[in-house]
């Protein structure tokens, strides 16, 4: 049953007529979620959140995943990096996500995906605390582009945009194009999916078995009545370089003596 992240009413979770629950990629203290393990039926989670007692859980490493396209643009001479989110926690924050608004993220996904990000800066010794963060509650290409554009309005010296997820990406896509920012040579943009889109748009990305972990969560919930111990399963990234990235400005390699 589909559920907004602002609905608080849980009334058909407890009185679903089901034999039990696969639930997608919700926050830590979600409400629906909750409403479900208070129901005595098997449970599956898909994504988030993670390591719940009692219950099975399917999804990718996305610090892992995010720390190896960091490595990529780092690789690639980036230093001025922004990054584009989706939301981290309740309520509607569209702007600058700062370090106490991570802190308190109950969204793990995304707190892992930013920590691939932190993990691949500290590498090359960027502080995060200098990391421009932008978030934007509704997970949409408007929401991209509209992101795209408040963050190198604050900061144009970015070279990079590291997106959370492909559709922010494509809207990220959309302000350079409207902007007519060259992609990449005047400024590199990434995604994580891996969504057809992204791929038809040659987004360098990260692609996640998406197919393959639907699957994966059906077969954890049939056969749950078979075994007493949860079972955690973890599938595979790829890191698909496309032609969104590739080495920052001449004029910013000379500055930062690279």
């Amino acid at each position: 049953m589909p559920v907004s992240p602002d609905q608080a009413d849980v009334t058909a979770v407890h009185q679903a007529g089901v034999d039990g629950f696969v639930v997608y990629s919700v926050r830590e203290d979600d409400p629906h979620f909750l409403a479900v393990l208070e129901r005595p039926v098997p449970t599956v989670v898909c994504d988030q959140p993670m390591g719940v007692e009692g219950v099975d859980r399917v999804g990718v490493d996305d610090r892992a995943g995010m720390l190896a396209l960091t490595r990529h643009l780092t690789g690639l001479g980036h230093r001025r990096l922004g990054v584009l989110c989706m939301r981290l926690a309740a309520g509607h924050n569209n702007g600058p996500a700062g370090l106490d608004r991570q802190a308190s993220a109950t969204y793990p996904v995304q707190r892992d995906r930013l920590a691939g990000i932190r993990d691949g800066l500290a590498e090359v010794g960027i502080d995060w605390a200098d990391v421009p963060v932008h978030e934007r509650f509704e997970h949409s290409v408007d929401a991209g582009q509209d992101a795209a554009g408040a963050l190198l309005a604050a900061q144009p010296d970015i070279t990079a945009l590291v997106c959370t997820s492909d559709i922010l990406a494509l809207g990220a896509l959309r302000h350079a194009s409207d902007r007519d920012l060259n992609v990449p040579d005047q400024l590199t943009i990434t995604g994580f999916d891996g969504v057809p889109e992204a791929e038809r748009a040659g987004l360098t990305t990260v692609r996640q078995p998406v197919l393959e972990k639907g699957r994966v969560a059906g077969e954890l919930l049939l056969e749950r009545g078979d075994r007493n111990r949860p079972r955690r399963v973890t599938l595979p990234t790829e890191l698909v370089v496309g032609t969104t990235s590739g080495r920052p400005r001449v004029e910013e390699r000379f500055f930062s003596g690279w």
